[in-house]
């Protein structure tokens, strides 16, 4: 009576030759049976000198055959390269490398893990389907379930009927259920179809076509939108289209409807070179249907400049068009108690035994109307320290 583990080994060394005969005759020793070195990775064990392509079985029971299709009962792990499945029971049809498992179905590759109630898996063209499917993906983060998950090529990933989100699937703050979700892992992007948004589980929202990034490289197009309301501006609703200009810059443009007061364009612009990073924001409300000023704008300027190790030049300015726009368009209860906004300009540098920095300070004061015009001050002031020479 052979043990379990000679039995897995004479069963895995058969399977070897089967799928990939040429690497696996060549392991030396092989017809010893020999205890295997183990790799144990997320609980299927594997010989560790076995070829990568060769497929691996191992269960309680199982009826082998050449060719045909062998079956296998509990504990059944089956394992190729990147692929892994667990089940209660399974069965390996050759020379197809066809592979269908039902009862506690646990699948995983480079992209996704996945439990489902059962599975039919081609293993040398990495394409099958799931039932009745939990899911994760490993670029992203993201998560749901889903009634039918077809893995139509390596890279091209279909869900049916499906649930996304990238929060804790049993507390989702925000979720997508969709007919239909395409996972393209070779571009690192997925698109829902006939998909409904819902926050808290509360449907907000429709959308026929819906495109989102599976990992968090960088890529030009719409982030989410921004809804919010006050008593001044009424409704806002802001749709923000982000530009990966390149890698070390950006740009975003947010195009807003505030129902009170009219149309708004946002503007946010980031850089990063060897001696530069910074950003740039800029807001206009050209025409305010609540009040009597035009080209009403925000802007906001940082720019950090390194010359050399001892040399920086920093530039901070902040500016409004009139004193009551945080009062009349400001979002927040900071926003509208902003009394002045500071615009600094400096300068340091430092030798081996001193150092110079020096000051452009202005303020735009905000008065809350009382002035007809914003107030400015203006300051000015330079300082050169000399270090102690050391005794």
């Amino acid at each position: 009576m052979r043990t379990r583990l000679q039995q897995h080994f004479l069963l895995s060394t058969l399977l070897a030759v089967a799928c990939s005969p040429a690497v696996a005759l060549a392991q030396t020793g092989w017809m010893a049976c020999p205890v295997p070195a183990t790799d144990k990775t997320n609980g299927v064990q594997r010989p560790g000198n076995l070829s990568p392509q060769a497929v691996y079985i191992e269960a309680d029971t199982a009826l082998f055959r050449s060719q045909g299709i062998s079956t296998m009962s509990g504990n059944v792990h089956i394992s190729q390269e990147n692929n892994k499945l667990t089940a209660d029971q399974a069965s390996y049809e050759q020379p197809a490398g066809i592979v269908t498992a039902s009862g506690g179905v646990n699948f995983s590759s480079n992209d996704m893990q996945v439990r489902s109630r059962e599975l039919r898996y081609n293993l040398p063209q990495n394409t099958g389907e799931m039932q009745e499917a939990e899911y994760d993906l490993s670029q992203a983060n993201g998560q749901g379930f889903s009634k039918r998950v077809v893995q139509e090529s390596p890279d091209l990933t279909r869900l049916e009927d499906s649930t996304y989100t990238t929060c804790p699937v049993d507390k989702p703050d925000w979720s997508l259920n969709a007919s239909t979700i395409y996972l393209d892992h070779r571009k690192e992007r997925g698109s829902a179809r006939n998909a409904t948004l819902k926050i808290r589980n509360v449907p907000i929202g429709y959308l026929p076509y819906f495109s989102f990034p599976l990992t968090d490289a960088r890529k030009s197009g719409f982030l989410w939108p921004v809804m919010s309301t006050n008593e001044r501006s009424g409704l806002q609703l802001s749709l923000p289209y982000y530009w990966n200009l390149a890698p070390n810059y950006d740009l975003t443009l947010t195009p807003s409807l505030l129902t009170n007061r009219g149309l708004q364009l946002g503007t946010e612009f980031r850089y990063l070179t060897d001696k530069h990073r910074g950003e740039a924001a800029y807001v206009l409300l050209p025409n305010d249907s609540e009040s009597d000023k035009d080209n009403r704008y925000y802007f906001n300027v940082k720019n950090d400049t390194r010359f050399d190790p001892k040399s920086s030049l920093q530039l901070k300015a902040e500016g409004v068009s009139d004193d009551q726009y945080f009062v009349d368009l400001g979002n927040s209860l900071e926003a509208t108690s902003v009394v002045n906004l500071e615009r600094r300009l400096e300068y340091r540098t430092s030798g081996q035994y001193w150092s110079f920095s020096t000051l452009l300070q202005d303020y735009q004061v905000l008065d809350g109307g009382i002035a007809p015009t914003p107030v400015y001050h203006n300051y000015w002031c330079a300082t050169i320290r000399h270090k102690p020479t050391m005794a």
